[in-house]
């Protein structure tokens, strides 16, 4: 049985529910508009896009921070249900999305245009928290943004979980109604790192202000540097995306902060080995913002066609299994 496709765009993710009866609502979506042409198309996943990558290649200022999560291909037991694919973009704008802004619009999003053509367009959204780990959190577990530790901002450099380990995520639920389940992206939401205990401060040279503050010159790994980044990279990483309920993770935890290299499933593709340069960091070239261990010769500008590929090569295996 051929499974139903639906789509729905916006141009962020901004729908989350408070669960403190003090807490602002922060929930509330009033404003949709379904394609006049499809006026009965229905709902049923969420497409965030992402639409900055031209702009990227072109002019690498900053980083579009991309998350994929891809759950897909559920059991055909369960009937007719639909694939589901999330794609979660930091920093994009509402109009930077072609459909929202055919005008003005400074990039052709056209398969963007074409899911929204064939689903439904938020047109009002708002959020009591826009930016990186709390985001996240809400979208994959369906809480307020504050029920964690985490009162304000984000997920610190090489910092723990934020999603405790009994907690359902999205994907978790999915996979428990016989779904296939893949995170391809930034996470941003913590992870157990086995770093030695007094070693943390070998793992950052500080963020640019701290650098600058210091006068200081090009950072080199010393024996000591690299004998506690073997130990740590060279273990699986626990708390990841595959222990919160997906089944795959490809992806960077924060593409401009360290450990600069991939992760796949939990672990380092790769042992970093050196300092990430100064010239990646502004002013001269504002790819990173805190400089770290990294692979020799990493740069940012091949994270996201290697997680297109990963995401175009995931969802071809998984429409090709029988579960």
């Amino acid at each position: 049985m051929r499974k139903r496709h639906r789509q729905t765009t916006a141009p962020r993710a901004h729908a989350t529910i408070p669960e403190r009866s003090n807490a602002p609502h922060a929930g509330r979506l009033p404003g949709t508009q379904r394609n006049s042409a499809n006026p009965r198309s229905p709902v049923s996943g969420f497409q965030f896009s992402r639409c900055r990558e031209e702009r990227m290649y072109r002019r690498f200022q900053s980083l579009l921070l991309v998350t994929a999560f891809v759950l897909a291909h559920a059991a055909e037991a369960a009937g007719a249900v639909p694939n589901i694919v999330i794609i979660y973009a930091d920093d994009l704008g509402y109009g930077d999305v072609s459909c929202y802004n055919p005008t003005r619009g400074k990039i052709p999003t056209p398969h963007i245009d074409r899911l929204a053509s064939q689903g439904m367009r938020f047109t009002d959204g708002h959020s009591s928290s826009g930016v990186c780990s709390p985001s996240r959190y809400t979208i994959l577990t369906g809480r307020y943004h504050w029920r964690t530790r985490l009162q304000s901002g984000i997920v610190g450099t090489f910092g723990t979980p934020l999603i405790a380990p009994d907690r359902v995520t999205i994907a978790g639920m999915l996979k428990q109604n016989g779904y296939q389940t893949a995170c391809i992206g930034k996470w941003h939401l913590g992870w157990d790192w086995a770093i030695q205990q007094g070693k943390r401060r070998l793992f950052t040279a500080g963020t640019v202000k701290q650098i600058e503050a210091k006068d200081s010159k090009e950072m080199s790994a010393s024996a000591v540097h690299r004998a506690a980044w073997n130990h740590t990279f060279s273990q699986a990483i626990a708390g990841g995306p595959i222990t919160r309920g997906f089944d795959e993770y490809f992806g960077t935890d924060v593409p401009n902060w360290p450990p600069f290299c991939f992760i796949d499933q939990d672990r380092t593709v790769g042992i970093p080995s050196e300092f990430l340069p100064l010239r990646l960091l502004p002013p001269d070239w504002a790819q990173a913002s805190i400089q770290g261990p990294a692979l020799a010769g990493w740069t940012l500008e091949p994270i996201l066609p290697a997680l297109g590929d990963r995401t175009a090569d995931y969802i071809g295996r998984a429409s090709k299994k029988e579960q």
